[in-house]
């Protein structure tokens, strides 16, 4: 008995120094490889351990070179528990962390303490060549891209709107801000001082920004803060912050005259930001040339189609040499094709009991998110001949909410890769992101990808010309090329 219970600690004690050689040479042949950060082998080990306590707020790509397949990315996030957010001055933290593709590390960190409870909801970045600033509701840091140390720190005296998607642009090595209170900040991006501000008439307008087209900023304002002023597309110079030129919409209809537009009234650009299009009232549609403020035709919309007439509800993809627009006709959702060069314009399809969106064209087609409204729910990807409307290809979905970068809500996102239409789907009940890639031909299935995900859903999607990436409680990176989707793990 005595030598059995010898001979089984004697094995024991074998096979405990086997995995303790193991794991020795394990850490030896990690500690000696080339490219080894003690700090991301600690996080790497630590999320093997224990479960995800943080949440990854923005994933910003920091694109330079169009041409490389993978770029340098700022991560920022925070823990999911509101008590694990606060230091010990009793301020809520959101670390920034650089991730270089050039060595597959995390090059630098950065830990921004806010003293607002909901800082983690109204964060906003932008970048430029030396720096990146972040924007957390008043308060505006500049970080140094190569080393992450704070440059400056600037509050304002208002927040930017957290639904407000195009409120932060860096045009002509300027900083632009657009509070909450209507007020557009020019600030120098090296000391982070007030240059300029242009206080704008329209004292509310939520969720509208402006526009960076061609070096100037476009936006919507009254000319007069006045009920029967109507609000006009205004053209500033970022230097000065003074108006260069402004358009206002005028009436099609005799019966039209005299109405008011709002600031929120639906416009989009062209594809090269040398035409403006404006919708007011959703009735008809004008083009203004940008560059000399003159309006180039005003047609009015086919009998019984209406567009929306907000900002916010305009649903719109530019392919060839016309835009296609979500709208109504009666009781039935339309695709409206409208011809940019002379305003020609008719419905490609009409549905009575489907909601159409336009999502993107490709040669001759037009690809378009089909949500059943009546019956059993059912969600499509229909590709549609964009010069008859016939549906050539149906390709069944399991979700039904297409992503809103403006709510971040949305289950489902899909993007066009040279010879590819790729649908991607966060799968909330299996915890997964499935990729399918499709023959834009005839929508037959080239290759399907899943990966199993840490998070409930997608706190951000951000794109490049090669990838796109998922912010959840870790980075998912989707290779368009590839049609591959991993974890970004340094």
């Amino acid at each position: 008995m005595a030598e059995d219970l010898t001979s089984r600690k004697g094995c024991s004690g074998l096979l405990n120094l086997g995995l303790s050689v193991v794991v020795l040479l394990g850490i030896v042949w990690m500690i000696t490889q080339k490219d080894f950060s003690f700090s991301d082998f600690t996080k790497r080990f630590g999320k093997i351990s224990s479960g995800s306590s943080e949440q990854v707020l923005l994933t910003v790509p920091l694109i330079g070179d169009q041409k490389m397949p993978q770029t340098d990315v700022l991560v920022v996030k925070t823990n999911k528990d509101e008590s694990d957010r606060k230091n010990a001055e009793n301020k809520y933290e959101i670390q920034i962390d650089y991730k270089s593709v050039a060595n597959k590390t995390t090059a630098w960190e950065q830990v921004l303490a806010s003293q607002y409870k909901d800082g983690h909801q109204q964060v906003k970045c932008i970048y430029d060549k030396e720096q990146v600033y972040i924007i957390i509701k008043d308060y505006v840091y500049a970080l140094n891209r190569k080393k992450g140390n704070k440059v400056w720190t600037l509050r304002l005296r208002d927040q930017v709107p957290t639904e407000c998607t195009n409120c932060v642009s860096v045009i002509q090595r300027k900083l632009m801000v657009l509070t909450a209170d209507r007020i557009l900040h020019s600030i120098n991006t090296l000391n982070g001082n007030i240059l300029k501000k242009n206080r704008l008439e329209t004292p509310k307008a939520e969720g509208i920004g402006f526009y960076n087209i061609k070096n100037k900023i476009v936006l919507t304002d009254q000319l007069e803060d006045k009920p029967n002023v109507s609000a006009s597309v205004i053209v500033i110079n970022p230097i000065t912050l003074l108006p260069l030129r402004f358009f206002t919409p005028t009436a099609h209809r005799k019966l039209d005259s005299g109405k008011v537009y709002k600031v929120d009234m639906p416009l989009a650009f062209d594809n090269i930001g040398s035409h403006i299009y404006m919708m007011p009232e959703g009735t008809h549609v004008q083009c203004w040339d940008v560059e000399n403020g003159k309006k180039n035709w005003d047609k009015l919309l086919p009998s019984r189609v209406l567009l929306p007439d907000k900002m916010k509800d305009l649903k719109f993809v530019e392919h060839q040499t016309s835009m296609y627009v979500q709208g109504t006709a009666g009781s039935s959702n339309i695709i409206l094709k409208l011809d940019l060069l002379d305003g020609a314009m008719k419905p490609l399809v009409s549905e009575v009991d489907y909601d159409l969106r336009p999502l993107m064209g490709h040669r001759n087609q037009l690809f378009v998110l089909s949500q059943k409204k009546r019956g059993n729910q059912r969600s499509d990807v229909w590709a549609l001949n964009n010069k008859n409307g016939f549906i050539t290809w149906r390709y069944n979905l399991r979700n039904h909410s297409l992503y809103d970068p403006s709510t971040k809500k949305g289950n489902l996102y899909c993007v066009f890769y040279k010879n590819s239409l790729l649908v991607i789907q966060h799968l909330e009940e299996d915890k997964q992101i499935l990729v399918e890639k499709l023959n834009p031909a005839n929508g037959r299935l080239i290759k399907k990808a899943v990966i199993d995900v840490k998070g409930d859903k997608w706190n951000q999607v951000s794109a490049t010309e090669h990838q796109v990436y998922f912010s959840m409680d870790e980075v998912y990176r989707l290779d368009l090329k590839t049609g591959e989707i991993a974890a970004l793990d340094y």
